[in-house]
């Protein structure tokens, strides 16, 4: 089992690297936002959680798909993953969504990140994170259609899975420890099982 985790990660981290509920957030006055389409480039790679899922399913692990109704995605997540209730002060930093397990040593994190100007495209992002941030690994790749820009940030260990919505602003998925192997992998199939919501 542990060399079929290990493979796994391999192929995972190949692909994917150069709180309120989040299955029942309630749905705002306004209308839900698009994801938006952006450019396909011959080079842009694609993934499909129908690929992955018979490895979910042969390393046993338990989980079921969260709908984050008010951006039209779902997710799958791990059972042993559970959504917290979020403080006024995560509020405000643009948490929507935060998720532990039992003993709170894995982290999910969501965030809505909203600034003055708008982002035109993931590209325009990952240029502001390269010169604003120093962060130079990171791809832009096809996840279920939609267009993510993923990376890792070592010194903070943890895996990072942006989406740009049609108001400019990023939706941004947070894992950590992304050391922790096992966690890495569960992270894996997360990030690569968001996809439009279903009907």
């Amino acid at each position: 089992m542990k060399k079929l985790i290990a493979l796994l990660l391999s192929v995972l981290m190949l692909i994917s690297i150069p709180c309120v509920s989040f299955a029942e957030m309630k749905k705002q006055d306004v209308e839900p936002v698009e994801m938006p389409v952006e450019e396909e480039t011959d080079e842009t790679p694609e993934y499909y959680w129908e690929d992955l899922e018979p490895y979910v399913e042969a390393l046993g692990l338990e989980g079921g798909f969260y709908s984050l109704r008010y951006f039209g995605l779902d997710m799958w997540v791990p059972d042993d993953m559970e959504f917290q209730e979020l403080t006024d002060e995560a509020i405000d930093k643009g948490i929507i969504a935060y998720a532990t397990d039992e003993d709170e040593s894995r982290e999910l994190m969501i965030l809505n990140l909203v600034y003055d100007q708008q982002i035109e495209s993931l590209y325009d992002w990952q240029d502001a994170l390269k010169e604003q941030e120093g962060i130079e690994n990171s791809v832009i790749c096809y996840v279920n259609d939609l267009i993510v820009l993923e990376y890792m940030l070592p010194d903070k260990d943890c895996f990072v899975c942006d989406l740009r919505v049609t108001d400019g602003s990023i939706l941004e998925f947070i894992w950590a420890p992304f050391s922790d192997e096992a966690y890495a992998v569960n992270a894996g199939f997360m990030s690569n099982s968001l996809m439009p919501m279903s009907e």
